[in-house]
C-alpha cells in the first residue's frame, strides 16, 4: 500500500460536469462574455435615457456616501440661514450597493469617466453573477 494517498484525498474535489450540463453553461458564459467585450463606450452618459438618470443618481449617492456625514444617502447639502449644513436626503435603499458603487470609484481614481466605467462594470458582474447562479 506503499505510494497510495489515502482516500480522502484520491476523492475529486469538484464532481466532473458531463458533457451534456456543461455545453448550456458554457454557451451563457460565452454570451455574457460579449457583454463585456461588446459593450461600447460605457464610460460616459449618453444623450437622454431613464438608465442614464438612474445611474448618475447612483453615482451621487455613492459619492457622497462618507464617514464625515455620517454615511448619510444624500444628492445636495446647502447652508441654511444659520450657517449650518441641511442636506437634501435619499434614503430609499440600502447602504450595501451605494457602498459597493463607491469601493469601485474609489479604486478606479479621480477621473469621471473611470468612476463611472468603474461602476458599470460593477453592475455587469452583478447581472453576469445572477444569470450564472
Amino acid at each position: 500500500m506503499r505510494g497510495r494517498l489515502p482516500l480522502t484525498l484520491r476523492r475529486p474535489l469538484f464532481r466532473s460536469v458531463p458533457r451534456g450540463e456543461a455545453l448550456p453553461l458554457g454557451l451563457l458564459l460565452l454570451a455574457l462574455a460579449s457583454v463585456f467585450a461588446f459593450g461600447g463606450d460605457r464610460s460616459q452618459f449618453y444623450r437622454h435615457g431613464h438608465h442614464d438618470w438612474t445611474s448618475g443618481h447612483t453615482l451621487t449617492l455613492a459619492a457622497n456616501l462618507s464617514a464625515e456625514h455620517g454615511f448619510l444617502g444624500f444628492i445636495r447639502q446647502n447652508l441654511n440661514e444659520d450657517g449650518e449644513r441641511a442636506y437634501i436626503v435619499y434614503n430609499r435603499f440600502p447602504i450595501g450597493s451605494y457602498a459597493l458603487v463607491k469601493t469601485a470609484m474609489l479604486a478606479a481614481g479621480d477621473g469621471i469617466p473611470e468612476q463611472i466605467l468603474a461602476a458599470r462594470l460593477l453592475m455587469l458582474a452583478f447581472f453576469a453573477a445572477a444569470a450564472v447562479l
